[in-house]
């Protein structure tokens, strides 16, 4: 049979919604006066399903805010529709005020739970709406490109960003285990213009030890791995000390450098590779073609210092007169006037080897008649050296002794050379004898201070 009455019998909780109130056809059909109270009905049901509506919506405006300016659009549609849901929640829940002050009982069974419950309907949709504020504000701010966040904003999920992002804060810490970039160069001080004058590097940080650095000195313009102890904060470091670098392998030109090395010393260099020469020696190479040093000394190898073309060439060219230009014609008269010179002393000696061998032979013919008159009873005769020094103011030299004759002179010398005296077919006569005095006087007028006049006699 039909039902024509609904009674709190037949109500179970949750069963009377407010869509199904404000259909016509059930509220002709089965609410009369006094038959249905609101302590009958879920009061938080009909909110709970908007708010749960609305919370999705929000989710959904919170996925768009996270990936890129092309969503945004939907954001905006998503926040409209979210604030027609909110409209449309708060006008079920005036209907549902109006319906019960109009059509319930009376306002006197307009139970506690109603105002409760409308109570925390508002307390609700004005958090909904504090939180679509603030979401609109982030959207607008998004939209606009130059207006920043407000306030702290902690992320709890993973965030992709499709555009650049630029902080423009005092530092980035990056309180991450493992980075990675596909960036292929790696710009450090890329905003510095201008002279350079603070270091530029990575600096390494070694817990309870010095901290560790690599990085370009600006101070000797170059690169340094060193031990330190100045902070991140610093711009100009100061090594402790210069740290050790271990490699695997190093290349030069192309050729592992330990190769090169070994390479480059085995050639000439090899015989003298942490091995010193014979000092102050010439450079040759021996019969391996290797660095050696040679027999000619230093000292001989500068006398050719200044050499400008071929010695040989030099010594076969030299008496040759034909050969000689004009630019060498002093040479030559300096070569000529030295010939001159050697020619005439080449005379001067031999003329003193005659006059020596004249002498000789006079002495050995007065040897011969000292002999013979010996041999006859005659009285030997004692040789006597006489030694002067000449004074520049007297030519004229003592004998020493009487001499009785000019022949007993056997021999008069200057400074080791013999003097001529009574050459046969010559005129030459170096000294002359005065028997009277015993004394010779040198034929040359003047005669240098400090010679040595040697004089032997017989007598």
């Amino acid at each position: 049979m039909a039902l024509t009455r609904i009674t709190t019998a037949s109500i179970s909780s949750n069963s009377i919604s407010a869509d199904k109130m404000q259909n016509a056809a059930i509220q002709a059909r089965h609410f009369q006066t006094g038959t249905i109270t609101l302590d009958l009905m879920d009061p938080a049901a009909n909110s709970a399903a908007s708010e749960t509506r609305l919370n999705a919506n929000i989710d959904v405006v919170q996925s768009n805010v996270a990936i890129n300016q092309t969503a945004v659009n939907t954001v905006q549609g998503n926040v409209v529709a979210a604030e027609a849901n909110v409209v449309l929640v708060r006008s079920n829940v005036d209907s549902l005020g109006t319906f019960a002050n109009a059509s319930l009982d009376t306002k006197a069974n307009v139970s506690a739970t109603l105002f409760l419950a409308r109570a925390n309907d508002l307390a609700t949709f004005t958090h909904i709406t504090a939180n679509l504020d603030i979401v609109q504000d982030n959207v607008a701010n998004i939209i606009d490109g130059t207006t920043p966040f407000t306030g702290a904003i902690t992320m709890n999920d993973d965030l992709t960003v499709q555009g650049n992002l630029t902080v423009a804060g005092t530092f980035a810490n990056l309180a991450v285990t493992d980075s990675y970039t596909d960036d292929r160069m790696i710009m450090l001080a890329n905003a510095f213009t201008g002279s350079p004058s603070l270091d530029v590097g990575l600096l390494f940080n070694r817990g309870n030890q010095g901290n560790a650095a690599f990085f370009y000195d600006e101070s000797v313009n170059s690169f340094k791995l060193a031990d330190t102890k100045d902070p991140n904060s610093n711009t100009s470091l100061s090594p402790v000390s210069l740290s050790n670098l271990a490699l695997g392998k190093l290349s030069y030109d192309g050729t592992d450098l330990s190769t090169a090395i070994v390479d480059n010393r085995s050639g000439a260099i090899s015989s003298v590779f942490a091995t010193n020469l014979t000092a102050s020696r010439a450079l040759s190479s021996d019969g391996s073609g290797k660095i050696a040093a040679a027999t000619t000394t230093l000292v001989e190898l500068n006398h050719l210092s200044g050499v400008g073309s071929a010695v040989q060439t030099q010594i076969n060219t030299k008496d040759t007169i034909a050969n000689v230009a004009s630019a060498n014609t002093a040479l030559h008269a300096n070569d000529f006037v030295t010939f001159t010179r050697l020619n005439a002393n080449v005379n001067v000696v031999s003329a003193n080897a005659v006059g020596a061998e004249t002498r000789l032979n006079a002495n050995l013919d007065i040897v011969q008649d000292n002999v013979a008159a010996l041999s006859g009873g005659a009285i030997l005769l004692t040789p006597f050296t006489n030694v002067n020094t000449s004074t520049s103011t007297s030519n004229v030299f003592f004998l020493g002794k009487p001499i009785g004759t000019p022949a007993n002179v056997l021999f008069v010398a200057i400074d080791g050379v013999l003097q001529v005296k009574d050459v046969p077919g010559t005129s030459n006569n170096d000294y002359v004898v005065t028997v009277a005095n015993n004394t010779i006087a040198l034929t040359d007028a003047s005669i240098p201070a400090g010679l040595t006049i040697t004089t032997q006699i017989v007598f």
